[in-house]
């Protein structure tokens, strides 16, 4: 949602507001960059029961747009052309709207005020509300309607709700990542293959160490499982929607060196008393530190 505060005073002749919209309508033809993008469609609606015109422009579907004032015109641009009925806004607020009318490729609406006021424009959605606050206006501005809010808030639960689904096909689809072994005299490396720069947590209390990713990656143990040294009694993986867990458990205690390198992340588990403590690899394990 943006919101824009305009202050302008006017000149008094009805007849300078419709000569300058329609030189700027010519100007804005000239143009023509859009002219041939199909127009969204909308509607106008004016209020004046508030003590200020509010004017909104709901379009079938969400256009970026700006609003400006310069010498007594609201000049609405839209990034694509719109189809809506802007002609409303003359009958909808005649003490505070002299002329309006749309560009004639669609991307602008122009409207001559009637009065001096300040001018507040908030964009929600597909909705552009244009408020015309008087002189004697006093306190904060109009904000948005509650259903317009409610929508608003609905949608984006909906977008999160969408987001979470998306995210656990993704997870649900993920192939693991293969826990590289190398098998060295004095000590055993583990290599954990990141699809990132994934953050990793090292938590080396009792007798046991925790690596925590902050992503949600699944990994293959099948090779660190049948290639564990001595000094490790286990290892188990297990995650969540957001990060994924690695347990080694020990079976006594243990030389523990982590790094990273590159978007690896290495953990080297050797016996404390440095003595060969892993187990020969399998054929098909790498032999060294890979």
């Amino acid at each position: 949602m943006s919101t824009a505060f305009h202050e302008i005073s006017l000149g008094s002749a009805a007849s300078r507001w419709m000569r300058a919209l329609a030189l700027a309508a010519a100007l804005s033809a000239m143009a023509g960059a859009a002219a041939s993008a199909q127009p969204v469609k909308g509607d106008v609606t004016v209020s004046t029961k508030d003590g200020y015109a509010r004017i909104v422009v709901q379009l079938k579907q969400e256009v970026e747009s700006t609003v400006k004032v310069a010498g007594g015109i609201v000049v609405v641009q839209f990034k694509q052309p719109v189809d809506a009925p802007v002609e409303k806004v003359t009958s909808g607020a005649p003490g505070y709207v002299g002329a309006a009318r749309r560009d004639p490729d669609g991307t602008g609406m122009r409207i001559a005020l009637a009065r001096k006021v300040t001018v507040n424009s908030m964009a929600a959605g597909e909705w552009l509300f244009i408020d015309l606050l008087p002189e004697n206006w006093t306190g904060v501005a109009p904000g948005l309607p509650n259903n317009v809010i409610e929508e608003l808030a609905r949608r984006a639960r909906e977008g999160e709700k969408h987001m979470r689904l998306q995210r656990q096909i993704s997870q649900r689809n993920q192939k693991p990542v293969r826990v590289r072994v190398g098998v060295q005299p004095t000590f055993t490396r583990f290599v954990f293959e990141l699809p990132g720069v994934v953050p990793v947590t090292v938590d080396r209390g009792g007798e046991a160490l925790t690596l925590t990713f902050g992503a949600s990656v699944k990994f293959d143990l099948a090779d660190a499982k049948s290639t564990m040294p001595a000094v490790v009694k286990a290892i188990e993986s297990y995650g969540d929607k957001d990060s994924a867990t690695v347990k080694f458990a020990f079976a006594d205690k243990a030389d523990i060196r982590t790094f990273r390198e590159d978007r690896n992340y290495i953990v080297d588990i050797g016996a404390a008393d440095g003595k060969d403590s892993a187990h020969a690899p399998p054929p098909d394990a790498p032999a060294g530190l890979g």
